[in-house]
Order: C-alpha cells, then sequence, then structure tokens
C-alpha cells in the first residue's frame, strides 16, 4: 500500500476510533512501528493529526476548518454560492465535464440546466445531488473514501481520471498567488487534481476573493496552467488588476464575462 492511501486510511480510523496506538496501526496495516511513527510525524506536520505525549496516540484536530468538509461548506457560504452559480452557468448542452470534489462546485448541481450532459466526479456530494437528474449522465469515480472530504482519492482514482477526456473541468484551491500559483493544504487530492487539469480542454478554478495572496502547503499548478479564476464580487479592483495578467479571472454578478 502506498503511504498516502496508508494515510488516508489512518485519519478515516480517526474519524471512527478518535485515537490509535502505534501498535494498532502497525498490526493493521502490516508495517513496522517506525514506518507508522515517521508517517504520524509527517501527518502531524501537515497539521492533520495531532500526537499524544509520548506518541504512541494520534487524534483528529476537529478544529481544522480547512479539513472539516461540512465546517468548509458554510464558511464563506454566501460568495460559494454566488461562484457556483456562474461555474455552473458555464456547462453548455452535451458537455463531458469533470467536478473536483470542493465546497463550491458541491454547490454546483442545482444551478446545472444544460441537456444530455455527462458529469464525472469524485465527490460523494455531487453524486447524491445529480443522481435523479434526467440531464445527467453520472460517472462517480472509484479509490479510496476520504471522509474528511467527502471525497475519493487514491491511485486508482487518478489512473480512472487519465483514462477519460474532458471539455472542461471545475476545481477548488485553498490558495492563489502570483508566485506559487493554486495551492492546497493537503497532498491527498494533488494527484487526481493534476490529471484532472491534464485530462481537460479547459480548467475553471473556484476560488472566493479570500484565497487571492494565500498559499497554502502544496502546490496544485502554476497560474497560467488554468484558462479561468471565477470568484465572487466582493474582488477588489487592485487585486483584479494584480492579477488579471496571469490568468483570466471571471467575477460573479459581472454580465461581462
Amino acid at each position: 500500500m502506498k503511504q498516502k492511501e496508508r494515510q488516508l486510511k489512518i485519519l478515516n480510523l480517526l474519524d471512527e476510533e478518535k485515537e490509535v496506538s502505534v501498535e494498532d496501526l502497525a498490526q493493521k496495516f502490516n508495517v513496522s512501528a517506525s514506518t507508522i511513527r515517521r508517517e504520524l510525524n509527517n501527518m502531524n506536520q501537515l497539521g492533520l493529526i495531532i500526537r499524544t505525549h509520548g506518541g504512541a496516540l494520534v487524534q483528529v484536530n476537529k478544529n481544522d476548518e480547512i479539513l472539516d468538509h461540512t465546517k468548509r461548506r458554510f464558511h464563506n457560504y454566501h460568495e460559494k454560492m454566488e461562484i457556483a452559480k456562474k461555474a455552473a452557468s458555464y456547462i453548455r448542452d452535451d458537455d463531458f465535464v469533470f467536478l473536483h470534489s470542493s465546497s463550491i462546485t458541491d454547490l454546483m448541481p442545482p444551478f446545472l440546466t444544460s441537456k444530455n450532459i455527462t458529469v464525472a466526479t469524485n465527490s460523494l456530494n455531487i453524486a447524491r445531488s445529480l443522481s435523479s437528474s434526467d440531464d445527467c449522465q453520472l460517472i462517480l469515480l472509484g479509490g479510496i473514501y476520504y471522509k474528511y472530504a467527502e471525497a475519493i482519492e487514491g491511485t486508482m482514482t487518478v489512473e480512472q481520471i487519465r483514462s477519460m477526456h474532458f471539455q472542461k473541468c471545475f476545481l477548488g484551491a485553498n490558495g492563489v498567488d502570483l508566485q506559487m500559483g493554486f495551492s492546497t493544504i493537503t497532498e491527498f487530492e494533488l494527484g487526481s487534481k493534476v490529471a484532472t487539469i491534464d485530462a481537460s480542454d479547459e480548467t475553471f478554478f473556484l476560488c472566493e476573493h479570500q484565497k487571492f495572496g494565500r498559499k497554502s502547503a502544496f502546490q496544485i499548478v502554476a497560474l497560467d496552467c488554468a484558462d479561468h479564476i471565477i470568484t465572487d464580487s466582493k474582488l477588489t479592483g487592485d487585486i483584479y488588476d494584480k492579477y488579471i495578467p496571469a490568468c483570466h479571472i471571471i467575477v460573479s454578478g459581472n454580465k461581462k464575462n
């Protein structure tokens, strides 16, 4: 089992049991205790878990809104709804699109009005929302279920994405910076996001205005690797002018876009 997939399974275990020991994890995954300790130390440095004194137990940091999908969905909710509605307007009849799991893309399904579309996704929330649609053929990817993001991730997910071709893809980021580009707080979705961008003719990043000028731990891609950034109407003119040379910015509420 690859390291990142094992870490995903550790996070899922913590969601159920709240605390686990190094010894139990080593036995469960059939690896040495030292291997588990190294992975827990790495996860602790990334802010994914909290190590207890002595390093034998771990527990999830439930106060991290970036990792808690439910909290993220309602943070900046009005801005996210505004962006989701704008993003949905770029999906045309007969399009084959990828909606990558994020707190904004999860809000897009009610705004989809195009006919005969095919939507591939790794988001359980999106899949549930579109499961009864008569105008949408739904493709839900397989892989490892990442509970905190309510998404499917892992090697199997990336391989499936690479086997397809999309007219458009829509995805989120935790940071948008001129030097670092689009970035995310965890490594777990990096592979699927990069594969999605590579497999798409047109890429849309959906980011609230607060994300501009922010850097997270891991770069997804540079700004010029995306065709568009869709943001909310609270983006200031000076930020728009600063970033528009690097990437096409679509401001929701602006009918010129």
